[in-house]
């Protein structure tokens, strides 16, 4: 049986050359949890545990996952901090049922356990609307340029029916 005393600790800073507003709204978005309480575990950044009870693996995935959306984490076994890097591409390669911040509940408080659903983007009214009205309009040149295919399709079989009257009466 593996061994499941590794855990991922949050270390409240973001990785070099990510957006801190793009990097907050996706942790935002994962734990669930306003942008208001994920501001506070980056004005003082201080580690904090937020999943344990993992192998080696899994904790490499979640460094990985983590890591990926630019939030700087460790894997501790025990008391044994382990550096080792994981390749962002992996990250990528893990299929979200594997992923495991599916798996997280509760305050940022005190060490999370529990399951944690992303269950979706959180979108309001307002900016739906405008998200609509805003792909209604990309998709007004498309249909221009569809018209005009299909006008100069149906302009070329009105010319080669013209071309064949000309030269074989008998088809009129």
């Amino acid at each position: 049986m593996p061994d499941k005393n590794y855990k991922i600790i949050l270390l409240g800073q973001i990785a070099s050359g990510f957006d801190p507003q793009e990097v907050k709204e996706k942790l935002a978005l994962i734990f669930e949890k306003s942008e208001k309480k994920i501001d506070k575990l980056f004005k003082k950044p201080k580690p904090l545990v937020i999943r344990k009870n993992l192998t080696q693996e899994i904790a490499l995935r979640y460094k990985a996952g983590l890591e990926g959306i630019g939030v700087l984490c460790e894997i501790q076994n025990g008391q044994t901090r382990i550096a080792e890097k994981v390749p962002i591409a992996e990250a990528v390669a893990i299929p979200a049922e594997e992923f495991a911040l599916v798996g997280m509940e509760g305050s940022f408080g005190g060490t999370m356990h529990g399951p944690l659903r992303v269950k979706g983007i959180r979108i309001s009214w307002g900016a739906a609307f405008v998200f609509l009205i805003k792909l209604a309009l990309a998709a007004v040149p498309a249909l221009i340029m569809l018209g005009l295919f299909f006008y100069g399709i149906s302009q070329f079989l009105e010319d080669i029916k013209t071309f064949l009257k000309a030269f074989l009466p008998d088809l009129g």
